[in-house]
């Protein structure tokens, strides 16, 4: 570690050698209106604390612009008569790169008062909607916080209710929830899991394919969302591609844990039109090909992870169409696990000592979207998009004579095609309206088999099919005072498998009491279809037919009550609590007295083939959770969380139990520190710690494991034990430095620094005829380059 960190310094001392004088760059945006998205002309935009005041008003298409301003950290403010000002956060500007802020402002419906409210490029879609529960974010966030590795799934576990105690993946567990709950949303339309190596039905992995570079401001709600959102159980990632520099030609390259990046941005047309692309190549692969010897070093043993992505988006404004956009994101991925019976200091947590796994994924999703305008109040939007996910796997086992036989198959894969079209009205100041409509095409093609014995394999899935899924939606937003804003809303979906259908009220509300306190109430019902996998399990007649017993399986709902209070004591300080509780009704469960529920499906790597389920487990979650939050300002800030939960379940035997995501409490402390020695140099300090509940488990039966030759689970005691507290620490170390048209930077950020030994799982080794226990990922640093330009 000494001299992973003295030879980091001296690269980036040696650089100073280079300086330059005069570095300037362009700030640059547009300010619209926050219901609509109409650009407000001659609206008024200045830089905080500029002195002389540098100031601008914005042009018929609601843009400005402010040229060679100085490198550094800004704050701009606007105002525009008849809507309540807004200010950004603290922006960083670079040689590299022209700063984009975007204002979204809303209109005062009695007073002119301040209020200070994030930028956005966000959809306005879903703008305004979600009153508590819910966080914004951008790319500089999801790079700040250490640990985070640039992943937006990683970052988020730094939020309330979020537990994210397993190093291998980034699966978001939110409340006690399954992670199969959370829906993935980009502009706009939903998306498959964006994750490489990710299974089908989950919604994580252990790479993200999504590059933060591409984002703008987006949201991440994690319960009773607003009527906007459906076909999930517990929260939403909901994020904007950002569009690329309209005005000139940008480019970027880097290399860190998720791989070579390249990526280019500029122009198209003569209407504001960009264009925006972005590739990235498994850095531990390219390293293997040309020197032959390479390991990961994080929990694959000697496999050698081999990934790809490509992500875009073209943005083509037309002056009597409306505004096109097209976008995607799509990737592959591939590692082959060999036995590592072998293997002390550097075992993999995917597949056991005496097997031999190889993993194949792939997944991309295109959308095109048109916003169109009727008048000055109301507008419209159509999207059309293409999704496609697969996985192929082959899994043999290894004899006395290390020989592999065949144990398990599968070559899955399933496709979406999606049509949506969403209408808004600003009835007036007081009223707005959003309606929608979606259909959803699945196709699926499932084949996947299981060794039985010597001689045979049964089929699990072994169906090509089709299903339609109609969603609908309508969302009312009312502002009775000046105090009061109410979001009501009704969800409706139905899915053609089984001709199952919900309908789901929502509502929230936010009371302000004054310009530091104020209160939110939210309750809904939510719902989600089960996994295509699971629908289609085969159970075996006797005369060798077979019959899909789930295939009649309905929604499983969730009736969800949150409270929330924001209270901002002090300058830059706020303290949020919220309360909640969550009713889970008609969730899958053996049809014979068992202890199994589909609740706690996404504990285990992919979807089980359970037979024979139905409609009648229940669970509960109920918690409550605190956040202290120092808004970023004078180079410092502070996230700390506080979440305690309980969270339950029942299986068709009737007897209460902990979900494997019961975990208790989680606590993280997130603090950074900005250091500025010059308009060319500057060095920030980030940390992470967190504090968690160890994760539920089923023990193992020693005794049946070595009579029966293989791992027993003692499932009478399902869930009941739980592995030693997790803690890490992670520490961030990053450089930037400003050239005259160039900006790079280089971070380390030292993971799990003090090597601490937190316990992944349990397993029976029949050779050794004992149970192992493994451990998640060590310390590792993790290095990142970056140059823009």
């Amino acid at each position: 570690m000494k001299k992973l960190t003295f030879v980091f310094v001296s690269l980036v001392a040696s650089i100073n050698l280079f300086a330059q004088a005069n570095l300037t760059q362009n700030i640059k945006g547009q300010i619209t209106e926050n219901d609509t998205g109409l650009p407000l002309i001659g609206a008024n935009v200045f830089i905080v604390d500029s002195d002389p005041v540098i100031g601008a008003s914005t042009d018929i298409d609601g843009y400005f612009r402010f040229e060679a301003i100085p490198v550094g950290r800004y704050q701009l403010a606007c105002s525009y008569i008849g809507y309540k000002n807004a200010m950004s956060g603290s922006l960083l500007l670079t040689t590299g790169k022209e700063l984009v802020v975007d204002f979204a402002l809303e209109e005062d419906a009695y007073t002119i008062d301040i209020e200070i409210v994030a930028t956005a490029e966000q959809d306005v879609q879903s703008s305004g909607l979600a009153t508590l529960s819910a966080q914004e974010f951008d790319s500089e966030l999801a790079s700040r916080y250490a640990g985070s590795r640039s992943d937006v799934a990683r970052m988020a576990a730094g939020f309330a209710g979020v537990s994210a105690n397993d190093d291998s993946r980034n699966d978001i567990v939110i409340r006690g929830n399954s992670p199969t709950g959370l829906l993935w949303r980009l502009n706009g339309i939903d998306i498959p899991n964006p994750s490489h190596f990710g299974a089908q039905g989950a919604t994580g992995g252990p790479v993200s394919m999504l590059n933060n570079n591409l984002l703008t401001n987006s949201l991440f709600l994690t319960g009773a969302f607003p009527a906007v959102y459906g076909n999930a159980l517990s929260g939403v990632f909901d994020l904007t591609m950002r569009k690329g520099n309209k005005d000139k030609f940008e480019g970027l390259a880097g290399i860190s844990f998720n791989g070579f990046e390249a990526g280019i941005e500029g122009p198209i047309g003569k209407n504001g039109g960009s264009y925006l692309l972005n590739y990235r190549y498994s850095v531990i692969d390219l390293i293997d090909k040309i020197s032959g010897n390479a390991s990961a070093g994080t929990g694959t043993g000697a496999a050698i992870p081999r990934y790809q992505d490509l992500s875009f988006h073209f943005n083509l404004p037309t002056s009597k169409l409306g505004t096109f956009s097209l976008f995607g994101l799509g990737g592959n991925s591939g590692i082959d696990f060999l036995s590592d019976a072998q293997e002390v200091d550097n075992p993999n947590l995917f597949s056991g000592s005496y097997q031999n796994l190889y993993y194949n994924t792939n997944m991309f999703v295109v959308g095109l979207t048109n916003k169109h305008y009727y008048n000055n109040q109301s507008f419209g939007k159509v999207s059309v998009s293409y999704a496609q996910s697969g996985v192929n796997t082959v899994l043999d086992s290894l004899n006395l004579e290390f020989e592999e036989v065949p144990v398990f198959r599968d070559d899955s894969g399933r496709n979406r095609l999606r049509i949506a079209y969403d209408y808004k009205n600003k009835i007036s100041k007081k009223h707005s309206l959003l309606l929608g409509a979606s259909v959803h095409g699945f196709e699926f093609n499932f084949q996947d088999s299981v060794r039985v014995d010597d001689f045979s394999f049964r089929n699990l899935r072994d169906y090509e099919g089709s299903a339609t899924l109609l969603q609908g939606y309508t969302q009312w937003q009312y502002k009775p005072a000046e105090a009061w804003i109410l979001n009501l809303g009704i969800f409706s979906q139905q899915f053609s498998l089984n001709k199952s259908a919900v309908i789901e009220p929502r509502f929230n509300a936010k009371y302000t009491l004054n310009s530091k306190l104020s209160f939110s109430l939210g309750a809904g019902r939510h719902s989600k279809t089960q996994d295509f996998q699971l629908y289609l399990v085969q159970t075996p007649l006797a005369n060798g037919g077979f019959v899909q017993t789930n295939s009649e399986l309905g929604f499983t709902k969730s009736d969800q009550l949150m409270l929330g209070m924001d209270y901002a004591f002090a300058n830059k300080w706020k303290l949020k609590t919220e309360f909640y509780y969550q009713s889970l009704k008609d969730v899958p469960v053996d049809q014979n007295p068992s202890n199994f529920s589909a609740l706690n499906i996404g504990a285990e790597f992919g979807i089980p083939s359970r037979d024979s389920l139905v409609n009648n487990g229940t669970g509960t979650n109920y918690g409550v959770e605190f956040t202290l939050e120092r808004t970023f300002s004078e180079g410092f800030y502070v996230l700390s969380t506080v979440s305690l939960f309980d969270s339950k379940y029942k299986g068709s035997d009737g007897v209460e139990r902990s979900t494997a995501f019961d975990n208790g409490y989680i606590a993280n402390v997130l603090t950074g520190k900005e250091f500025n020695f010059s308009d060319k140099l500057s060095l920030a300090l980030d940390t992470k710690i967190t504090l968690a509940g160890g994760r539920k488990y089923t023990p193992i039966d020693l005794a049946a494991s070595i009579e029966a030759g293989e791992q027993v689970r003692d499932m009478n005691q399902i869930y009941e034990a739980q592995f030693d507290d997790y803690f890490r620490t992670d520490l961030q170390l990053t450089i930037r430095y400003n050239m005259k048209k160039i900006s790079q930077s280089w971070s380390i950020d030292f993971q799990n620094i003090f090597n601490n030994q937190n316990v992944f799982g349990v397993s029976y080794d029949d050779r050794r005829q004992e149970i192992q226990t493994t451990y998640q990922l060590g310390f590792y640093p993790v290095i990142e380059y970056k140059l823009t330009f």
